[in-house]
């Protein structure tokens, strides 16, 4: 029986995108063809999951579902939350360990937005979306404004809209140089790790509660 992988997303742009990456991981990285991609839970904003009883809702959602095997929450730091990312896990961690789910989670934050992770792959996917000589000098995870630097560099006339753009985008991300160089794309590989393991061993396990030892 195939085992379902439920995702909590933050915008329609990440709702798109993110069933892609987390099965190109599956498919390319760890070589399992025996998970599925469930329900993507669209927040509708940051602020629907951060609020009080909001990141409960999305997490009792996936309870519901018969074939829940575990669930990954993406959500981006933003700059208020960019210098302590793990700070930001760790809280909405705490709030699902509280709710004494019959399955794990992992909580990961894209610094500082999923569109960061764009910047690493720009040899890929300036080709295609962005003028010819478009090249990111600085760190990408300091950029707290990726969508607007696509935008500025995309041919005239066109913007970066995340619903149209982040799917193909995320199909040319070279996973094995983003996890090389982004230390957050570094957690997502380690949380599906954390994840699958969890899984074949039944631990109902919430990550990255290890932050608080």
């Amino acid at each position: 029986m195939t085992k379902a992988l439920h995702l909590i997303v933050e915008g329609s742009g990440e709702k798109e995108a993110a069933p892609l990456l987390i099965r190109r991981f599956l498919h390319e990285h760890y070589q399992l063809f025996d998970y599925s991609i469930g329900e993507t839970y669209n927040a509708r904003g940051r602020y629907n999951i951060l609020k009080s009883g909001g990141f409960e809702n999305f997490l009792n959602l996936a309870r519901g579902a018969p074939n829940c095997a575990g669930v990954i929450v993406l959500l981006d730091t933003e700059r208020e939350n960019r210098d302590c990312p793990p700070s930001l896990a760790y809280n909405l961690a705490q709030r699902a360990q509280n709710l004494n789910l019959h399955f794990p989670v992992v909580v990961v934050c894209a610094t500082c937005e999923y569109e960061s992770w764009f910047l690493y792959n720009l040899a890929n996917i300036a080709p295609k979306y962005l003028q010819p000589d478009a090249h990111y000098d600085d760190d990408p995870e300091q950029e707290c404004d990726a969508k607007g630097w696509l935008t500025r560099n995309m041919p005239e006339g066109r913007i970066y809209k995340g619903t149209q753009n982040a799917p193909g985008m995320t199909n040319l991300i070279d996973l094995p140089h983003t996890t090389q160089h982004s230390r957050s794309f570094r957690r997502l590989d380690h949380a599906i790790t954390e994840l699958l393991a969890a899984i074949d061993t039944g631990e109902n396990s919430v990550s990255p509660l290890n932050l608080a030892k």
